[in-house]
């Protein structure tokens, strides 16, 4: 005997009871949700959660540079709005970028070259974020004398974790 649906077919014994052949059929109420086919379709409100992300990053740079101006003065506070400011900028730009293509992408025929076209701009784009990111902390070590690496390295980090914050809080 089979049990067919419209989904799955599960064969049974004969004399499978009543209660194992219920068991047996696909539900259809626990089917994950589909995803939808137009993925660019699919628009969790970027430019709300751009900005803030962006804010945050900076926010976390400047309470950092005031800790540091605080703790060790005027040359770690330096350190620490170059360290964030490395991490930031890059990002905005990279937000710009990205936001440029999804425009794009919209107003193309067909939306599989669209979303194609969309990967290919975030993958080359994060190679230029990473790059000129690492550029510009180059940049900043080989220019900025009295450089303080401690308040530097910790802006950095405060920088690129904080995106991590407002994600917990979602």
């Amino acid at each position: 005997m089979a049990v067919a649906t419209e989904d799955r077919r599960v064969m049974l014994s004969p004399d499978a009871c009543a209660e194992n052949r219920a068991e047996a059929r696909w539900d259809n109420s626990r089917q994950p949700p589909r995803r939808p086919t137009n993925l660019l379709a699919r628009d969790p409100s970027p430019s709300i959660v751009v900005p803030r992300v962006l804010l945050l990053q900076a926010a976390a740079t400047l309470l950092v540079a005031v800790g540091a101006w605080i703790l060790a003065g005027s040359h770690a506070a330096l350190s620490a709005v170059l360290g964030g400011a490395a991490c930031v900028i890059p990002n905005a730009l990279f937000a710009a970028r990205l936001a440029a293509a999804t425009r794009r992408a919209r107003d193309d025929a067909d939306p599989q070259v669209g979303a194609g076209r969309q990967v290919t701009a975030f993958l080359v784009g994060e190679v230029v974020k990473v790059g000129s990111t690492i550029g510009l902390l180059a940049l900043i070590a080989w220019l900025v004398p009295n450089l303080v690496w401690l308040s530097l390295i910790i802006a950095v980090i405060a920088a690129l974790k904080s995106p991590l914050l407002l994600a917990l809080t979602r």
